[in-house]
């Protein structure tokens, strides 16, 4: 494993102690599903102990981190979404962490389009790591278990599905993933 955990653990520690858990949740979880879907066990590791590192941060560092990773979402309406591409700045800036990690970092939130088995993985494991306790959250994880794409459609269904119970606007990535995953 990567030397630098200590590290990224001690960040997380001071910037957001409360969310330190479910990040390690995630990681845990993004290790067992990369292990079992055939991605690289550690580089999920990575990506889930990070995927929420600029979540801490003040909301006007996030935007200004997010302006500096290519193919940033437009967020002006989805203010809660600037910590995924804020958080793949600041791996790719602090961290010097491959490209496919950071990748995985900023684009887990919101679902999207083009997703490459890690990225799955890290969207995945943020949903169902075992500190979640909403409605759906068991039979989701037996269902990624069982058939891992079918899985990812039911995740993001879900997901879509409670923040259209909220009534807050779905971000249109999340519609273009789905279609995407839905369609051969």
């Amino acid at each position: 494993m990567d030397e630098r955990i200590p590290q990224w653990v001690e960040f997380l520690r001071q910037t957001q102690r409360k969310r330190l858990a479910h990040c390690t949740g995630v990681a845990n979880t993004a290790f067992a599903l990369a292990k079992r879907n055939g991605a690289d066990p550690e580089a999920a590791y990575v990506a889930g102990l990070l995927h929420d590192c600029a979540k801490g941060l003040p909301q006007s560092r996030q935007e200004e981190l997010a302006a500096t990773w290519p193919g940033t979402l437009d967020l002006a309406d989805f203010p809660h979404l600037y910590h995924a591409p804020a958080g793949a700045a600041l791996a790719r800036d602090e961290w010097n962490l491959p490209e496919e990690i950071t990748n995985a970092i900023g684009r887990h939130a919101p679902a999207q389009a083009g997703y490459t088995l890690l990225d799955k993985i890290i969207y995945i494991a943020d949903k169902i790591e075992p500190a979640r306790t909403f409605r759906n959250v068991d039979r989701l994880r037996r269902l990624i278990e069982y058939d891992f794409h079918n899985g990812l459609l039911c995740v993001i269904a879900d997901e879509c599905a409670a923040i259209m119970h909220h009534r807050h606007p779905v971000h249109p990535a999340m519609i273009a993933g789905w279609n995407e995953y839905l369609l051969p």
